[in-house]
């Protein structure tokens, strides 16, 4: 027969109040934990628009680009007219042979 110095009622609860205060503070910190990666995250995002946002390619981009699609738009213009006006795919002269 083994001594105990703890009755086993008070041993159980004390252990029960150990368990629930334990609980308790894995809840808290998990709190902390997760507050702080979505900070984390937050900063990372934040910082990813910031950078995007202050970093646009300037007017004079803007207007060469419109310039290419004009000149581009234009030479498809052409290049239509070209096709309507003759029936052939490509531009070759029309070979006649007189023993057809």
């Amino acid at each position: 027969m083994t001594i105990n110095l703890v009755e086993t009622k008070t041993k159980l609860f004390f252990n029960s109040k150990l368990k629930t205060i334990s609980k308790n503070n894995f809840k808290k910190k998990s709190l902390i934990v997760n507050i702080c990666v979505f900070c984390v995250f937050m900063l990372f995002v934040c910082s990813i628009l910031y950078y995007r946002y202050h970093n646009k390619p300037y007017k004079k981009n803007e207007v060469d680009d419109i310039k290419v699609r004009k000149y581009l738009l234009d030479k498809m213009r052409k290049f239509n007219k070209n096709e309507i006006k003759s029936d052939l795919i490509t531009n070759l002269p029309v070979y006649s042979n007189d023993y057809n």
